[in-house]
């Protein structure tokens, strides 16, 4: 079964994987060609990262953006 789910605060991350440890089972969160378990909080916030992280051409200087 395949859901899309979107946690857009550190709470709603503890909250799912309070919930996904208590399901008999496995649960996987995939974001392109990552996966993590859903039980876990450093997996979660692993993928949440990348998702957050700014990223910055080398042709544009940190001077140049502040």
């Amino acid at each position: 079964m395949k859901f899309n789910i979107k946690l857009n605060t550190i709470k709603d991350v503890e909250d799912f994987t309070d919930y996904a440890n208590n399901v008999n089972g496995e649960i996987y969160l995939r974001q392109g060609r990552y996966v993590v378990s859903g039980k876990s909080v450093m997996g979660i916030l692993s993928l949440w990262a990348m998702l957050t992280s700014a990223i910055f051409p080398e042709t544009v200087s940190m001077a140049s953006t502040m």
